[in-house]
């Protein structure tokens, strides 16, 4: 990737180099999560996250370890897609250098500028929506210190969003967890949905996933040209909803009872933040994979490293 040309030809190439490789990667880790029928959903997170975070990462420590590394027998992408050919690198006139140039200076603003706004947003969350009165409703206080405890981490503090536009969710600010309920959702709430909603998102709190996803979120804008890790991204959140349905269960909540509650939520209220997917169609597959006898299944601890060793060799023989 480095050996020879401009910075901006080396450039052509990573970013080609990414998105191969990503694709690469992506394309074994489902072939393994199908070959293997892998169950667990931590499991398969940690293999979507290789798509993403190995290409990215994987090129410029490759060449610091290996600088003899393009004199070695690898499939050079450039030579193989002539890159040469279809990038005019050496004609003057050219107009390839100052426009992606500023395509990318563009783009590189416009993510910082989208991070910024989203932090800022963040940050103010907690002074544009009213906490949650104690005394109103000792039952989803008393469910949400309970689940708390047995899950072993801080009780989060509820907020209340006043209009339907934003959906709920867990999130932390500087280690303080809070939970954002929409007041509609409350308001039009059954009884059987309590327990097995805020068991939901003290799973999501449990897990990390209020850090783990807007990470995930963060990098989708920073590798906005590569098509896999957009895919990656869609599967981990999928699989983070599922693996947050486990963790759920695991707090003590009965798996009928939890499937009842799942159902419950999206007929009372579709913006519910256990019931998501469009016409419910996600929500099957988590009822279905709340009754499922495979919870029980453990996990094969050799995949992870298998899968992270293989594609350090695949990858290393793609630049």
């Amino acid at each position: 990737m480095f050996e020879t040309g401009s910075f901006l030809r080396s450039l052509d190439i990573y970013l080609v180099e990414n998105v191969v490789q990503s694709l690469v990667a992506l394309a074994l880790v489902l072939a393994v999560a199908h070959v293997l029928k892998i169950r667990d959903h931590t499991l398969k997170i940690r293999l979507f996250l290789l798509p993403i975070f190995f290409p990215l990462i994987a090129p410029p420590l490759y060449y610091l370890l290996f600088p003899g590394r393009p004199g070695m027998p690898v499939l050079k992408l450039d030579r193989l897609l002539a890159l040469e050919k279809v990038i005019p690198y050496q004609q003057a006139s050219s107009l390839w250098g100052p426009v992606l140039t500023l395509t990318l200076t563009l783009a590189l603003g416009f993510l910082l500028a989208r991070s910024a706004v989203a932090i800022f947003a963040v940050l103010l969350i907690p002074r544009h929506h009213r906490p949650f009165p104690a005394e109103r409703d000792s039952a989803l206080q008393r469910a949400l210190t309970s689940l708390a405890a047995r899950a072993g981490i801080r009780p989060p503090r509820i907020l209340l969003s006043e209009t339907g536009r934003r959906p709920g969710g867990c999130f932390a600010l500087i280690g303080r967890p809070y939970l954002l309920l929409p007041r509609r959702w409350l308001e039009e709430r059954r009884q059987e949905v309590l327990e097995p909603a805020v068991a939901h998102e003290i799973a999501h709190l449990k897990r990390g996933d209020h850090r783990l996803l807007p990470l995930l979120s963060f990098v989708r804008g920073l590798l906005f040209f590569n098509p896999a890790v957009h895919i990656a991204s869609l599967l981990i959140a999928r699989e983070a909803e599922l693996a947050a349905d486990q963790v759920a269960l695991k707090l003590g909540v009965e798996p009928v009872d939890y499937a009842r509650g799942l159902l419950r939520a999206w007929q009372a209220a579709p913006l519910s933040p256990v019931a998501t997917g469009p016409g419910g169609g996600e929500l099957r597959e988590r009822v279905e994979t709340v009754l499922a006898p495979t919870l029980a299944l453990g996990r094969p601890n050799w995949v992870f490293p298998f899968m992270a060793t293989t594609l350090a060799i695949v990858l290393f023989f793609l630049c």
